[in-house]
């Protein structure tokens, strides 16, 4: 899903599986959009037959990020996010949500397994809000060809994390620091 400038999408009960990305945000990616109203919308509405697949992002490949969001808003709600792959042998960061540019992104009650990522949530001058959040069994291979527990957040911008657990996770890096900073609004 490209989503650029004032350009909008809603998406209820939506499934982005087993796609692959040349570049950043091989599920979604949005920008230029500003930070006044969410350009990208993601959740799970009632009814839903299915208890946690009715809004995911599923077995994707991407080479910088599953997720982009540069100067723009998005909402991403009741989703799972799950077995997604890195696939690029560039050294780049692999931050499986990236926010970046001013962006911000709003996280509320999501699972995040199984992912092959060095870091769930990548945070470069924006802003992400995470709010009862599952992280568990997330991983990549350094460059030793080891495999380590993803780190739950490197953020160099403004990140909360509220009621979240994350297990087997290298921790939440803050610029040099490990915690959770007050929300800034």
């Amino acid at each position: 899903m490209y989503v650029w400038g004032s350009g909008r999408a809603t998406l209820l009960n939506t499934v982005f599986e087993n796609n692959i990305s040349t570049n950043k945000g091989s599920a979604i990616y949005a920008i230029n959009g500003g930070t006044q109203f969410p350009q990208i919308l993601m959740d799970r509405v009632q009814p839903c037959p299915l208890l946690i697949t009715c809004s995911a992002i599923n077995q994707n490949q991407y080479n910088d990020s599953l997720v982009y969001v540069d100067n723009s808003y998005i909402q991403i709600n009741r989703t799972v996010i799950d077995s997604n792959r890195f696939v690029s042998s560039q050294p780049e960061i692999r931050g499986m949500l990236k926010v970046v540019n001013g962006g911000l992104a709003e996280l509320n009650r999501l699972g995040m397994t199984r992912n092959d990522a060095e870091y769930l949530l990548f945070v470069d001058s924006a802003t992400a809000d995470m709010t009862h959040v599952t992280g568990a069994r997330n991983s990549f291979v350094n460059g030793n060809n080891q495999t380590e527990d993803s780190l739950a957040v490197l953020s160099n911008g403004q990140v909360e994390v509220q009621n979240s657990v994350f297990a087997d996770s290298g921790g939440v890096f803050i610029g040099c620091l490990l915690y959770t900073s007050p929300s800034p609004r």
